[in-house]
């Protein structure tokens, strides 16, 4: 019995000759990104084949963004991921690149052939939000030589870092400097970054030696979203007689739960529970009342990932350093956080 024929694409050619898909892809397409050695083989092997590819001939690249959305549901933006989304943007502006977003609920990325459906849409390379490191589709891209960047959560050789640490150190810095000494945190406990935080959180309190147990990681008994979350602490609170008067949360979702949670039960924001955060944007600064947050540089983030992919994507070089880990400077101080009243 004959052999059945082996189906050739881009995908299988990258495979085959060990580069990445958009590499056959300009191959065959006689880009001049590609050495003329290569260019000759690869196009001698399609012709071998017999394989046309039938992408058309673009003189553009396109970096895609890929949201891991966790959840069903509406396609929506979180805080953070709209200011990443909008610094790939900028520099895909800059350069004159093609930009394009796929947002996909977790599994669906986890079923789909990534790759595959990447070349389909005409993407060069991707920068993915929100990957955690084990993700099936991550390997996927590796294996098929894909060039990707991930942001803050993701394989190390692949992930564009913030220094978390500092993060949690200004946090706790900021509200012991307010005069607060029983502080809560609560954090994604599945999240590097978080994990981080809290980690520069407790280091921080040490240094400045605050009791061992001035400082309580809040874990709520009823589990939900962000800002389900942020309800349920403040709840707690409550019913465990205000154990703390300052909270610093790494999720603003959870922040925003809280807040709203305290205007149901006629909690006074800050002047009772001091409430930190994370992230500069529009919807912290204009909460009732407007949320105190560490500044997290998300849009340069962005921004730097996308020029990593495009390192990537350009460059000869099998080797690119990743940029050094983003650090953060500050907390912008709004009316969520104040000095501890005396009693």
């Amino acid at each position: 019995m004959a052999r059945p024929k082996q189906k050739v694409s881009i995908i299988s050619l990258a495979k085959e000759f060990g580069v990445s898909a958009p590499t056959i892809s300009k191959a065959l397409s006689n880009s001049k990104e590609v050495s003329e050695s290569l260019r000759g083989r690869v196009r001698a092997r399609a012709d071998e084949l017999g394989f046309t590819p039938k992408r058309p001939r673009r003189t553009t690249h396109n970096i895609c963004v890929v949201l891991d959305l966790e959840i069903n549901g509406s396609f929506r933006l979180e805080s953070f991921q709209a200011a990443v989304v909008s610094g790939v943007y900028d520099f895909c502006s800059e350069r004159k690149i093609e930009f394009s977003i796929l947002g996909e609920n977790f599994e669906k990325l986890e079923a789909m052939d990534l790759t595959k459906e990447l070349c389909r849409r005409n993407a060069d390379a991707a920068v993915i939000i929100r990957a955690k490191a084990e993700r099936k589709y991550l390997e996927n891209l590796q294996s098929n030589r894909f060039p990707f960047v991930c942001v803050y959560d993701g394989p190390p050789e692949n992930t564009i870092t913030l220094n978390d640490h500092l993060v949690g150190e200004l946090a706790l810095n900021h509200l012991v400097e307010l005069g607060h000494t029983r502080i809560a945190i609560a954090r994604n406990v599945g999240r590097r970054a978080s994990s981080g935080r809290f980690m520069g959180f407790v280091q921080a309190a040490a240094i400045r030696g605050l009791a061992a147990d001035a400082v309580t990681e809040v874990i709520p008994s009823k589990l939900g979203t962000g800002y389900e979350v942020g309800h349920e602490i403040l709840r707690e609170w409550i019913a465990q007689n205000r154990p703390w008067s300052a909270i610093f949360c790494t999720s603003d979702n959870v922040a925003t739960g809280i807040l709203s949670e305290a205007v149901q039960r006629g909690i006074q924001i800050p002047s009772e529970l001091s409430v930190l955060t994370c992230d500069d944007i529009v919807s912290n600064a204009e909460a009732a009342p407007p949320l105190s947050v560490v500044d997290i540089p998300n849009q340069q983030a962005g921004y730097l990932a996308a020029q990593h992919a495009w390192e990537i994507l350009t460059s000869d070089s099998s080797s690119i350093e990743l940029p050094a880990p983003l650090t953060v400077e500050h907390v912008i101080a709004r009316a969520s956080t104040a000095p501890l009243l005396q009693a």
